[in-house]
């Protein structure tokens, strides 16, 4: 991957831990390679913009599913 490539996963909070690329906040994680080969920055940013948006949603579903099962215990 070039610098550019890894500055615009740096500026979206990934961080290259154990050999993955990591969003500690957002617990994602995913392998580099996934993050290669694509064939503008823009796409890169795309692709992992939507690897972060679909974590949120995963989050808000599960949040919202433990909330609903701790109400109906």
């Amino acid at each position: 991957m070039t610098e550019e490539e890894w500055n615009v996963l740096y500026k979206l909070g990934f961080r290259v831990e154990e050999g993955k690329l990591k969003h500690l906040k957002l617990g994602v994680v995913k392998e580099i390679e996934d993050f290669s080969g694509f064939g503008s920055l823009a796409d890169l940013e795309a692709y992992a913009k939507e690897c972060l948006r679909t974590r949120c949603l995963l989050n808000k579903h599960d949040k919202r599913q433990r909330g609903g099962t701790d109400r109906e215990a």
